[in-house]
């Protein structure tokens, strides 16, 4: 018998995340009650050696650094120095898209609202090219949201003078929405439901993963 609650088979590479309805906060920091459809994430980043092949075949970009790229000893690194309208190439490359802010942290915190990607236990750092501390993967099986390197949502926030505005209306100083923290960011920034923004942040200290539509199987 069919059931709305089952779990689709994932795609290679990749995790089923079940529908919720949670408060999600947006890129301007605003909690709202956000209905979620079903959707598959990335086990991992995306790392150098993927972002290469979209390179090879012309339908991605190296704008800034294109070093780590291109040398094969870092193929398997996760995937930095690449902008927003970049990660959303790759993601269009293969088929996929960037996630939402609001499914980020759904992946990221579970249908039992962790405070943390693993838990509610304190954070561990983890660095690339491999992120093996005990406390680096969700209960879903989501590997290293928090603490090795920024990602990238598909938002974007408003930013004057460095203040985040009130408002994007008008806007002329847009910066990507990002999540889950850095190495060298403090544990605050781990949290599920944290929600950044790229100004200032080291351009190699942010990488993302990629998410596909989903529905349970009938």
């Amino acid at each position: 018998a069919s059931s709305a609650l089952a779990t689709p088979a994932a795609p290679e590479g990749m995790v089923w995340i079940a529908p919720a309805t949670f408060e999600a906060i947006d890129g301007d920091h605003v909690k709202k009650l956000t209905a979620v459809a079903g959707f598959f994430i990335d086990r991992k980043k995306v790392t150098n050696g993927e972002y290469k092949r979209c390179f090879d075949a012309k339908q991605c970009g190296l704008s800034y650094r294109p070093e780590d790229i291109l040398t094969a000893s870092k193929a398997d690194w996760p995937v930095g120095n690449r902008g927003q309208g970049e990660a959303a190439a790759y993601c269009k490359f293969v088929g996929k898209r960037l996630p939402t802010a609001a499914e980020w942290q759904l992946a990221a915190r579970g249908q039992e609202g962790r405070m943390y990607p693993w838990g509610n236990e304190p954070p561990l750092k983890c660095y690339p090219p491999s992120c093996n501390a005990v406390r680096d993967t969700t209960p879903e099986g989501v590997i290293g949201m928090a603490g090795q390197m920024w990602e990238y949502s598909d938002g974007v926030v408003c930013h004057t003078g460095g203040q985040r505005a009130n408002s994007r209306e008008g806007c002329i100083n847009l910066a990507a929405v990002i999540h889950g923290g850095a190495g060298n960011t403090s544990a605050d920034s781990y949290r599920s439901m944290e929600v950044h923004n790229d100004s200032g942040v080291p351009p190699m200290m942010i990488g993302f993963r990629c998410v596909k539509n989903g529905s349970p199987a009938p």
